[in-house]
């Protein structure tokens, strides 16, 4: 047995405040949009309050969730595109999705403001949907997440790509 002895680069550090928190979620084949997106949601805003200021790392996996040809069916796609990429990557430094194969989405400016709850409405019909998530966003008094859209609506009607501050 050989002893090796870690050497540090140079210009690094390893001080407690430069780690990186990596959060991992698979979501099962039989978890929908909804549940994969809360799921994610409250393991992200957990690691920002107990790890505040840190660089926070995401990584998904995916089990089944496949359409006939072979891609990511409906839910998927909306969850890794418009939820995860479009709308909580502002609290995240970086982002490793099935669909970038490889690849990560990488964000300098992490947010630490989370909302303090997620609302996502799905699966109304269109005629609906505006008054809905106007009525959903009132009663929580946080805006609400379309997953249609890929944006937060507030309570009066404003769309915007991310939550209103303050």
């Amino acid at each position: 047995m050989s002893n090796h002895r870690k050497v540090k680069p140079a210009g690094t550090s390893t001080s407690e405040s430069d780690k990186v928190i990596a959060l991992y979620h698979r979501v099962f084949a039989t978890e929908d949009f909804d549940t994969a997106a809360d799921m994610i949601f409250q393991t992200v805003k957990k690691a920002a309050v107990e790890h505040a200021g840190k660089p926070r790392h995401l990584y998904l996996d995916i089990d089944g969730h496949r359409n006939d040809a072979g891609g990511f069916d409906h839910d998927m796609c909306e969850l890794q595109k418009h939820f995860l990429i479009g709308y909580l990557m502002h609290w995240l430094t970086e982002l490793h999705l099935p669909v970038m194969q490889g690849s990560a989405v990488r964000n300098p400016n992490q947010r630490e403001d989370l909302p303090k709850h997620l609302n996502v409405l799905s699966g109304m019909d269109a005629d609906d949907r505006e008054e809905a998530l106007r009525q959903s966003a009132a009663a929580a008094g946080a805006p609400v997440f379309d997953p249609g859209t890929g944006e937060h609506v507030a309570a009066d009607g404003a769309q915007s790509r991310m939550p209103s501050e303050g």
